[in-house]
Order: C-alpha cells, then sequence, then structure tokens
C-alpha cells in the first residue's frame, strides 16, 4: 500500500474537509460520535475489566464511526447499522479481536507504568478537580503516545483491507512519522479550536445566565460539535495519506 508523505498544510485542509462532513449531517454525524462513544464509554464502567473491554471495542467502533463518515462522504445519510458492519465478516472480526486485544493489553500496560512511576496506588474515584492525580494523568498521556501512533490508522487497514495487526500497526507508525509535519500543525489547529471555541461559548454562556444547569445545556451542543469536527477529519486524514483508501 502506497503512503503518501503529506505538506505541513494539510493539516488545515484536514480540520476544514471534518467541517464539511459536519455541515453536510449537523444531526446525524453528532448522533453516530454519541454512539461511538457510548460503545467505549460504557465498558469502561465496568470494574476490573472495563478499560481492557473498552480496548478490544476500540478498533470496532473506530471503523463503525469511519463507516458513518465515508457515507457522509458520498452524500448518504449515516445510519446506526454502521457499528454493527465490523462484527458481520468473519475474517474481518477477527483481525479486529486480535487488533482490540492488543491494544487492550497495550493501554492496561501504560496504565499500569504511569501508577508505578508515579508512585501512586489506585485511589478512589476523585469527586473533585483537586483530587484528580496529575502526575500520573500527565504520564499516561506520555506514555499512551506511542499507542496512539500504532492504532492511528491501524483499526481502518485491518477492518477495510485486511491487515493483519502487526502489518496495520506497522503502517500506521510509518504513516504517522512521514506525514509527522502534517499531524502536528492538524494537533495544535485542532487545539486552538477546542480552546477557542470552548472559552469563547463560557464566556458567551456566563453572560447569559447565572445557572450552571443552563449554562450546561449550552455547552453541551457545542462540546459535542466540536468532538464531531476531529472525529470527522480522521476520515479525510486517512484517504489522502493511503492511496487506495476505501473511497
Amino acid at each position: 500500500m502506497q503512503i503518501y508523505s503529506l505538506p505541513a498544510s494539510y493539516g488545515a485542509a484536514w480540520l476544514r474537509d471534518g467541517w464539511r462532513l459536519l455541515k453536510r449531517q449537523p444531526l446525524g454525524l453528532p448522533a453516530m460520535v454519541v454512539l461511538y462513544l457510548f460503545m467505549l464509554l460504557l465498558p469502561a464502567t465496568l470494574p476490573y475489566v472495563g478499560v481492557a473491554l473498552s480496548g478490544v471495542l476500540g478498533p470496532f467502533a473506530t471503523v463503525g464511526l469511519m463507516g458513518a463518515c465515508r457515507d457522509v462522504s458520498a452524500g448518504r445519510a449515516p445510519m446506526p447499522t454502521v457499528f454493527a458492519a465490523p462484527f458481520q465478516d468473519a475474517a474481518r472480526r477477527q483481525l479486529l479481536f486480535r487488533l482490540g486485544v492488543i491494544n487492550a493489553a497495550m493501554l492496561m500496560l501504560v496504565v499500569s507504568v504511569a501508577r508505578l512511576l508515579a508512585g501512586a496506588a489506585p485511589a478512589e474515584q476523585p469527586q473533585s478537580l483537586d483530587e484528580l492525580p496529575l502526575s500520573e494523568l500527565a504520564l499516561q498521556l506520555l506514555l499512551f503516545a506511542p499507542v496512539m501512533i500504532l492504532m492511528w490508522f491501524a483499526p481502518l487497514l485491518a477492518g477495510w483491507h485486511g491487515h493483519g495487526p502487526a502489518k496495520a500497526m506497522f503502517a500506521s507508525a510509518v504513516a504517522c512519522w512521514r506525514n509527522k509535519a502534517a499531524l502536528t500543525v492538524y494537533g495544535l489547529l485542532a487545539f486552538a479550536i477546542l480552546v477557542g471555541v470552548s472559552l469563547l461559548t463560557v464566556s458567551l454562556a456566563s453572560l447569559l445566565t447565572s445557572s450552571r444547569q443552563l449554562a450546561s445545556i449550552v455547552l453541551a451542543p457545542v462540546g459535542l460539535a466540536l468532538l464531531t469536527l476531529i472525529q470527522a477529519s480522521f476520515y479525510p486524514m486517512y484517504r489522502s495519506i493511503f492511496s487506495d483508501g476505501v473511497r
């Protein structure tokens, strides 16, 4: 498979194309993101096995959401059935399951190593921001970076192209390395958009009302729209980097 090396300007183009997908389906695509989050976060609430189960389901959820973006790109309305598609073909289901097991193992390793390095024992659920284990979270983010690189495109390469886990993760890492400039621009712009729009929304909400409940009603759809923009931009990113991407 040909992996393109794209200029840094593509980082902005991916966000622009993600915005175009969101504009085509301003209700349908965010609804698919909600289902995607539900598929990942609900298992994570289970004690002991939650993180591992969420890791196993991660590749399936990613393929489902990207299938929804592909439908929107083709002018079709996204349907919840896209999340069932990765489970239907036995061969692809097995590949995604194997990739999910590896993903879950890496996630568990990241959490365990971060706790050891931070010198923290498993704590009770934090009740406020002051109780968050910030050092442990920072270490987890740092250690998670290699996992993210390996898994960035791997679910699509396994689920849509039939690549084995090792080949898919290797191709994902190569694609990230060859496009590190564009991905850096993409990350900086995405962060600026998230922070800028969030701060603006919070400021406007505080002017309109002093009620936290009413403010949260305003903030929730804005947050979902921002998350959908980021998620939708992954599909044009994939299409532009891999020459024979499923279109």
